[in-house]
């Protein structure tokens, strides 16, 4: 009688987590514009760093939202597991595009400092803030499905993004009160830092998934 009732609940939890992805897709568009246009407005690379982020961030929602609706499909006499580790290969995948925006971030966060350049920090700060909003909105409202593979892989982007938001704010407060322009470009590596470390943990845990390692909560 357990065997039956589980697998129902689990559908149940995809379905509702597939919902809720579909609607962090469209805010985290909402994101994406207004860091491209405020990073282009008050020239800083650390806000367009963070859209780079984000736009990585789109394309993990769009995965992730594809591989929930595919972990409720049955299993075939092909696929006797069914679908539920495409959220893990979903996940792979979203680790790789972190690492290739990582690598540009860094580039033109070195270029930055070896020839820094006029940053608004009013702007800046300002984006950031709507940036801010959003991305806690979205990480609170994933927060329950975060025993998905594939929903802890998208929350680690955004909760990724909301501290990078947080850390931009202040930057852009320091340049609009001291004008002192590196903190820019080494925010931007910050970033890039938070991001390799993330991609990392979902790596992990992928590859931990797909070996059948024992969980580590369990001992």
């Amino acid at each position: 009688m357990r065997n039956k009732i589980r697998p129902m609940r689990l559908a149940n939890v995809s379905a509702g987590a597939a919902a809720r992805v579909r609607l962090a897709l469209l805010l985290t568009a909402i994101v994406l514009v207004v860091e491209v246009v405020g990073g282009l407005w008050a020239h800083s690379l650390a806000l367009l760093s963070d859209a780079g982020h984000i736009v990585t961030d789109l394309v993990v929602l769009a995965l992730s939202s594809f591989a929930l609706g595919q972990a409720q499909r049955p299993a075939s006499a092909r696929r006797t597991f069914g679908y539920q580790r495409v959220g893990i290969l979903v996940a792979l995948v979203n680790a790789l595009l972190l690492a290739a925006i990582v690598l540009g971030i860094v580039v033109e966060a070195v270029r930055r400092l070896q020839h820094p350049g006029a940053v608004q920090g009013g702007i800046m700060a300002a984006a950031a803030v709507v940036g801010l909003v959003i991305s806690v909105t979205i990480a609170r409202s994933l927060q329950p499905m975060q025993a998905d593979l594939t929903v802890r892989s998208a929350l680690m982007h955004i909760w990724g993004d909301a501290w990078a938001a947080g850390g931009i704010i202040v930057a852009g407060l320091l340049i609009a009160a001291t004008g002192w322009l590196p903190i820019d470009p080494l925010l931007s590596l910050a970033i890039a830092a938070l991001i390799a470390w993330s991609a990392w943990r979902v790596v992990a845990s992928a590859i931990n998934s797909l070996l059948e390692s024992t969980p580590a909560d369990v001992r």
